[in-house]
């Protein structure tokens, strides 16, 4: 994976849109090679018209998916590049299947709550907080204090040495002043937990949508894998002549829908993998290359 920083959604939209464009110039080839054939079998009499026009109408759609999946994949380079001008968009290889983290889920899930910088935070404002209403209440009470001043004037002339004593008697200002800082103490207080409660949440929610969408993907790539086994065979029994087109164009619908649910679902796992162990701050960006690291 390249460099996942927040957010880290445009980079998938990406991944997804170049997923998309490949899955369609294959599709789409594919289908050329299949007029290609018909158009030669009609040529020597081995094929009808209207197969011959089915197929055309194929390939035309196929070509029309392809540039239009094109078009999607230019629309979130120019997305990507916009908001992070220096990243790389050289990526080759197809989306390796999504894995999901060798520990437990649940461990994950903690991980998040323990590694929030926004539960830090809210709890350290909420120290902060209860320590000035302390230092408000202690101001209530009487401080008394001991000074010495000295009287220097008329260059030396006139001179004194005194003996300051003060005590301090809080009153309603005081008073006031305490309580304002015990009620700010008690709304922070508020607000970490209300903090840490949406972090729980948050965390649990992502940890569940990757186990789900780790699930989902195996699902569909089981469904991908067995329609496209089935148009091969309806291709193979068309070169020789036992399947008839419709049957065929039928198969390929059916195979090219799964395989874009399939990717769809890869990507879909990815993103929910990466948000939970980006959270858990299981990874960061070191060097000029984007490398990914574990930290502890």
């Amino acid at each position: 994976l390249p460099a996942l920083v927040r957010p880290i959604h445009p980079w998938f939209d990406w991944r997804a849109a170049l997923e998309s464009e490949r899955l369609a110039a294959a599709s789409a080839a594919t289908a050329a090679e299949d007029l290609a054939r018909v158009e030669k079998r009609h040529a020597h009499g081995d094929a009808a018209a209207a197969d011959l026009d089915a197929m055309r109408a194929a390939a035309a759609q196929e070509a029309m998916a392809a540039r239009l999946a094109t078009l999607a994949r230019e629309e979130a380079d120019n997305t990507l590049r916009s908001q992070y001008p220096g990243l790389r968009l050289d990526a080759t290889d197809a989306l390796p299947a999504p894995q999901l983290p060798p520990e437990a889920v649940a461990a994950w899930r903690e991980r998040v709550v323990r590694r929030s910088h926004e539960i830090e935070l809210a709890q350290a404002q909420a120290d902060l907080a209860t320590a000035r209403a302390e230092r408000a209440r202690l101001d209530r009470r009487a401080d008394p204090s001991i000074g010495l001043r000295t009287l220097n004037e008329r260059g030396g002339v006139e001179t004194g040495l005194g003996l300051v004593f003060s005590v301090p008697i809080g009153g309603s200002a005081r008073r006031a002043v305490a309580n304002e800082q015990l009620a700010l103490a008690a709304a922070h207080a508020a607000d970490a937990e209300a903090v840490r409660r949406r972090i729980e949440g948050d965390a649990s929610a992502f940890a569940l949508r990757s186990e789900a969408a780790h699930a989902a993907w195996m699902l569909a790539q089981q469904a991908a894998e067995a329609a496209r086994s089935q148009r091969d065979r309806l291709r193979r029994g068309h070169e020789l002549g036992g399947v008839g087109i419709e049957d065929l164009l039928a198969a390929r619908r059916r195979a090219l829908e799964a395989t874009q649910q399939e990717t769809q679902a890869r990507v879909a796992a990815h993103r929910a993998i990466s948000r939970l162990l980006l959270d858990a701050h299981a990874f960061w960006i070191a060097g000029d290359h984007g490398d990914l690291h574990e930290t502890e």
